[in-house]
């Protein structure tokens, strides 16, 4: 190699090792909240398995049916219209999954808990809850008002 060659990766290694200590810093304030939550726990034991039961994933849903108490929700994402009205669209993917109405929290849009909630096919939904794909299982679901947020779904 030619001196100019290792001139750019001393300053590639030294850019590298300038960052670490930071980076280091980040993860160990972490780390170190974990282990203030997890009290008895070892420190090593929160820094290599971080804690699943506090993670929570947002997925957006379409109803697809409902019989009784149990509603079939096809999993999706909420997209940019293509007509460029800035409104927003359901583009549903494969997995679905199945829930019982009363083993989740149903709100509104204000936040207020709805007591007797009323899904009707279309309906588009966001979810919180854990799990990935089709074993996703909402605690925590709002109804989306498509006529007043300009929302479209896709049929």
């Amino acid at each position: 190699m030619n001196k100019r060659k290792f001139r750019m990766m001393g300053w590639a290694v030294a850019a590298v090792l300038a960052m670490t200590p930071f980076l280091h810093g980040c993860a160990a304030g972490d780390t170190n909240t974990d282990a203030n939550q997890n009290e008895g726990s070892g420190q090593e034991t929160s820094q290599m398995e971080p804690s699943t039961s506090q993670t929570e994933t947002v997925r957006y849903g379409q109803v697809m049916a409902v019989n009784g108490d149990e509603v079939t929700v096809n999993l999706g994402e909420l997209e940019n219209a293509q007509d460029g009205s800035g409104a927003k669209t359901f583009v549903a993917d494969e997995d679905e999954i199945t829930f019982n109405k009363g083993n989740v929290v149903v709100m509104d849009e204000s936040g207020a808990v709805a007591d007797d909630p009323t899904f009707a096919a279309d309906d588009v939904l966001v979810m919180r809850g854990a799990g990935l794909g089709s074993d996703f299982v909402p605690e925590k679901i709002e109804i989306l008002d498509i006529t007043e947020n300009g929302l479209g779904t896709d049929k």
